[in-house]
């Protein structure tokens, strides 16, 4: 008869060996919370941006030899989740997000129509 202590013993073995199993087929296992819209994320997903997106170019690296190559000591700030921008549609202008300016924006369908930037 095998004791309770040595039975537990495997018992954790045997669930630590499954979880090892099931992360290298599954891939990065993500934290179960999200960064909210202007928080700091890692780039290698062990964290989420609650929107989705980042903030381009907010990302740096704590070391610079890992920027574009292993990302591993890299962070961003998140961006906020993009309103949406059909609600400023109006005549000639029709609105989209603007992730650099945080604005919604329509280009102008000639020299002679103003369409305001709608920022938030």
């Amino acid at each position: 008869m095998v004791k309770k202590p040595a039975r537990l013993r495997a018992l954790l073995l045997v669930t630590a060996a499954v979880l090892v199993y099931l992360s290298g087929i599954t891939g990065q296992v993500r934290a179960s919370a999200c960064i909210p819209d202007g928080g700091v994320d890692d780039t290698l997903y062990q964290t989420d941006c609650c929107s989705g997106l980042a903030v381009p170019g907010s990302t740096w690296c704590t070391n610079p030899a890992d920027y574009g190559t292993t990302w591993a000591s890299c962070f961003q700030i998140c961006a906020r989740t993009p309103p949406d921008c059909s609600v400023w549609d109006h005549g000639d202008c029709y609105y989209s997000w603007d992730a650099g300016s945080q604005c919604c924006v329509a280009p102008p369908p000639d020299p002679e129509t103003f369409c305001p930037d709608a920022c938030y």
